[in-house]
């Protein structure tokens, strides 16, 4: 059987994240194992007043933990990270996990249309692209490209106070070195 470990937040109520990913991972009849980033009470989008709790600290351990046990994984999976430390603790989980035949999956979970999700710096794009680097995969997501978009506009149409992303200078195509599964 094949075996995939998500690491990505846990968002309590909404359709999106690890509560989502598992059932549909294991129903395709791959293991699936979940390295949980942060706990939220409600995704961001339409929300306010949400609780969070970045549980990121627990990564490394974990990665530790199965290494010792000699835990293969075939793919790592990553979705929605709450921070830099995330991005970078997450980039450390993976080269204390994979091996020489892991497949890496990059879903830059930062924004759509073009707006940034709630609490993201508009430096987090680029970022982010640290991780999208060193991987063999990335799931595109519009929200990389509108976030990379020096458009000045809001691409879905809808007005709100949300920063757009800060990309100047970024090279989309070459960033990704071109590893892209769309």
């Amino acid at each position: 059987m094949k075996r995939i470990a998500t690491i990505q937040d846990i968002s309590c109520f909404g359709k999106c994240s690890i509560t989502v990913s598992l059932p549909v991972i294991s129903a395709m009849g791959v293991e699936c194992a979940i390295v949980p980033t942060t706990v939220l009470s409600t995704h961001t989008a339409g929300f306010t007043g949400y609780t969070v709790r970045d549980i990121a600290d627990e990564l490394l351990p974990i990665a530790e933990h199965w290494r010792r046990e000699r835990i293969a994984l075939d793919t790592l999976y990553t979705g929605y990270l709450a921070n830099d430390e995330q991005i970078d603790i997450t980039k450390s989980f993976i080269n204390l996990t994979k091996n020489e035949n892991t497949m890496i999956f990059v879903d830059p979970a930062m924004a759509d249309n073009g707006k940034l999700y709630p609490g993201f710096p508009t430096e987090f794009p680029t970022k982010m692209l640290e991780l999208v680097k060193e991987n063999d995969g990335v799931r595109v997501r519009r929200c990389l490209f509108d976030a990379s978009a020096d458009v000045g506009e809001n691409l879905g149409g809808e007005t709100d106070d949300r920063p757009r992303a800060e990309t100047d200078g970024l090279d989309l195509e070459g960033d990704l070195g071109g590893n892209v599964i769309v």
